[in-house]
């Protein structure tokens, strides 16, 4: 069922945003390299967990009517409820450091 979150809801989405977003993690970071991850993420002080949970809690407070859509998980369930149009994005980065003048 889908409704519009609570704030009761926001420990239960913490808890399952880390547990669907460790993979898409892991392979960023494997696309990237660890030292190019570290060199681009915002807020190095936190965790990524940390990171990630901030996040949604921050797109909460400003849009309660609905969380970070932009995973696997979250699309599922879209579109097994009639959502059909997906935007895709692609990044692009380089490592500098091994550019050779």
């Amino acid at each position: 069922m889908l409704r519009t979150a609570l704030d009761i809801d926001l420990p239960a989405i913490d808890e399952l945003t880390i547990a669907c977003y460790r993979p898409i993690l892991e392979s960023y970071v494997s696309m990237l390299g660890e030292e190019c991850y570290a060199a681009v993420r915002h807020d190095p002080e936190l965790t990524w967990e940390e990171r990630k949970t901030r996040q949604n809690r921050d797109l909460y407070a400003r849009h309660p009517e609905g969380l970070d859509d932009a995973h696997i998980p979250a699309r599922r369930a879209y579109e097994a409820v009639g959502f059909d149009r997906p935007v895709p994005g692609v990044e692009y980065w380089q490592d500098l450091s091994e550019r050779v003048d």
